[in-house]
């Protein structure tokens, strides 16, 4: 996920990783949180419940990372 959030908001790691919130990011937009949600479930082949698209699971990449936590969990 942190490849696929780095690519598309078109940052390194480096500064992915020092972001405490994605949306402080100038290249953030809820499109670009769009596509590494859509790139993320392709890979991972799931779907998130769009219940839980929420600011608060899309703007940092930790919450990101549970949510597909949580949504693989639920596949299982």
């Amino acid at each position: 996920m942190r490849d696929t959030a780095a690519s598309v908001l078109a940052v390194d790691a480096a500064t992915l990783a020092a972001t405490g919130n994605l949306s402080d990011l100038p290249t953030f937009s809820s499109f670009r949180v769009v596509t590494i949600v859509e790139r993320t479930e392709e890979e991972l082949g799931v779907e998130v419940d769009a219940a839980e698209l929420t600011p608060d699971n899309l703007h940092r990449l930790d919450a990101l990372c549970a949510l597909f936590v949580r949504t693989a969990a639920k596949g299982v």
